[in-house]
């Protein structure tokens, strides 16, 4: 896409004061979009707007304070985003976090939450449907609009390196608040199948809207900062094999991540396409569970229930 085509286009991505986000923001503002940088560290997500800006002279891109942590913090960012004026063509559901992995890791967000289900499926989900009505109207002025998910192969149980703990969706336990059932790899795994089933109802309730959903994997990337809650021996593991990983040809960059994002963001072979899963730019399958109709329309009620979105 021209500088030109995407004059007027407005993109927001969470989670882009580094990693992932951070190098999709840059490479979209030197396309022309302007750019939301949502995120919670005004501290960083100033230093990210600023870097941005000097390495691009025509960049527009503004940090704005974002908690998905937090409902209050997430209705505040809406509210704030509406008083821009502004329309919203792309969002990319990207920021998530990963526990610890002990049971002691536990954490739960202001409204009670566990953390990483909290934050990484909820505050997204709450997020995009406060964001629908500007989607849609987006997507009638200039005929599309588009959602990313960010997700993870560790979603799929038959995913070799998701095995030991591998997603299961316990309705009567979502939060893995009952004693005994926290494991800080199965919060992650959990709430990325969460974001597959999500993109997947997202996309049949978007039918005919011109609005698409899709999600992807970008692929194991060592040097994000997703994985600054994990333990030592995690760390060693995954972080500091990091030159073994280049060499054997199983790690990706951050930037060959945000390019991922943007391409599917973007693209204009992409127009049209939704409730996809892919591998990077590859369309992929995700697990069999994730395709369930009924699995994720329970996700959805269980979903609004939680966020009270039915009192709204």
């Amino acid at each position: 896409m021209s500088v030109q085509e995407a004059s007027g286009k407005v993109c927001i991505i969470t989670g882009s004061n580094t990693g992932i986000g951070f190098q999709a923001a840059k490479k979209m503002a030197s396309m022309g979009y302007d750019v939301i940088i949502a995120c919670r560290s005004e501290e960083r997500g100033k230093a990210a707007e600023k870097k941005i800006k000097e390495n691009i002279e025509s960049a527009k891109v503004e940090f704005m304070q974002l908690d998905l942590a937090s409902t209050a913090s997430i209705y505040k960012f809406v509210d704030n985003f509406h008083a821009t004026g502004k329309p919203l063509h792309v969002l990319c559901n990207n920021a998530g976090v990963v526990p610890g992995t002990g049971t002691e890791c536990r954490q739960e967000t202001e409204d009670g939450f566990e953390m990483a289900f909290g934050v990484n499926h909820l505050g997204h989900f709450l997020l995009t449907n406060l964001l629908l009505n500007d989607l849609k109207k987006a997507a009638e002025e200039t005929g599309e609009a588009r959602i990313v998910v960010t997700t993870s192969s560790m979603h799929d149980a038959d995913y070799y390196l998701a095995a030991a703990s591998a997603a299961n969706l316990d309705f009567e336990n979502l939060m893995l608040s009952k004693e005994g059932t926290f494991g800080g790899s199965l919060a992650y795994n959990n709430s990325k199948l969460a974001n597959v089933l999500f993109t997947y109802e997202l996309a049949r309730r978007l039918e005919g809207s011109g609005v698409t959903c899709n999600c992807f994997h970008p692929g194991f990337i060592p040097d994000t900062e997703i994985f600054r809650n994990v333990g030592w021996i995690y760390k060693v593991l995954i972080v500091y094999l990091r030159p073994l990983y280049n060499l054997l040809g199983i790690a990706t960059s951050s930037e060959s991540a945000g390019d991922s994002m943007v391409f599917l963001s973007t693209d204009e072979s992409m127009k049209g396409t939704t409730s996809k899963y892919f591998n990077g730019i590859k369309e992929a399958t995700s697990s069999k569970v994730s395709y369930d109709m009924e699995t994720a329309a329970k996700l959805w009620k269980i979903s609004e229930e939680l966020l009270h979105l039915g009192d709204k």
